[in-house]
């Protein structure tokens, strides 16, 4: 993953890259050990059901 000079570069390629639909570079965001809620109560550990989220 690039380095950003500020949290408003990192925030933007984030934005650029998910209205891209670029889903490998969102990716290198998460930890292995990361979790994602797409719903209340819904907690997804899975990496490959996170990139499905």
């Amino acid at each position: 993953m690039p380095r950003f000079a500020t949290p408003e570069e990192l925030l933007n390629s984030q934005v650029r890259e998910f209205n891209k639909g670029n889903i490998d570079f969102l990716m290198t965001l998460y930890e292995k050990e990361a979790s994602f809620v797409n719903q209340p109560g819904q907690e997804i550990k899975d990496v490959n059901t996170i990139r499905e989220a």
